[in-house]
């Protein structure tokens, strides 16, 4: 399998299991309309720390940090083709302030750490005190962009269960948008379907303190 993601990591060639077996969902970036639509649904401010769960050539969270001043993104993807034109993308940005809010890894996110433990450095620090190299999905994520196929939806579960839980007890806040596919057995706060294709843009708001029991 592939390996775990935080770490900038690389997949190990000699796998038996095929890259696009384990990709949650081909390539298919969206669209600067999604882009836009998905970012005003999250509300996200420079308190924010998005992820990107299978974040392709991270096009979408670079438009995140263009537009929203102090906002910290990180991306995971398993293709190391595109995470490397993702990285090289950040690179090549002229203002250092949106590169340093920027962080594309190489991994594999079903195969992430599922608790937070007292190694996490988010578990002793405030995250204002940390770069984003240092930030993770467990400790960090206040919201979620995915772009997965509803087969990698119900694979993400046990995780995204998980980081809601972990959110919870923390008493913070979470968001979560989904494109084109519902979140297996929860509730959509909101539905957009206003973009020119009709496509769906499917919220998920757990605020604090929680009122909604999934």
């Amino acid at each position: 399998m592939a390996t775990d993601s935080s770490n900038g990591s690389s997949i190990p060639s000699s796998d038996p299991t095929s890259i696009q077996t384990l990709k949650l969902a081909p390539f298919n970036p969206s669209s600067i309309e999604i882009q836009e639509k998905a970012l005003d649904l999250l509300q996200l401010t420079e308190t924010d720390i998005l992820f990107d769960l299978g974040c392709g050539d991270g096009r979408l969270l670079i438009k995140a940090v263009q537009t929203i001043p102090g906002l910290r993104c990180i991306g995971i993807d398993i293709d190391p083709i595109f995470v490397e034109r993702g990285q090289t993308t950040v690179q090549e940005l002229s203002d250092l302030s949106l590169r340093e809010r920027l962080d594309i890894r190489l991994g594999d996110v079903l195969q992430l750490p599922r608790i937070l433990s007292s190694n996490d450095p988010s578990s002793s620090s405030s995250s204002s005190r940390r770069t984003i190299y240092d930030m993770t999905l467990m400790g960090d994520a206040t919201a979620l962009y995915l772009f997965v196929l509803p087969k990698g939806v119900e694979m993400l579960m046990p995780l995204l269960e998980t980081i809601l839980d972990i959110r919870r007890n923390q008493q913070k806040s979470f968001r979560i948008v989904s494109y084109m596919f519902k979140i297996h057995s929860w509730t959509p706060t909101t539905i957009d379907t206003s973009s020119k294709a009709g496509c769906p843009l499917y919220l998920y708001d757990f605020p604090y303190p929680h009122s909604e029991t999934l």
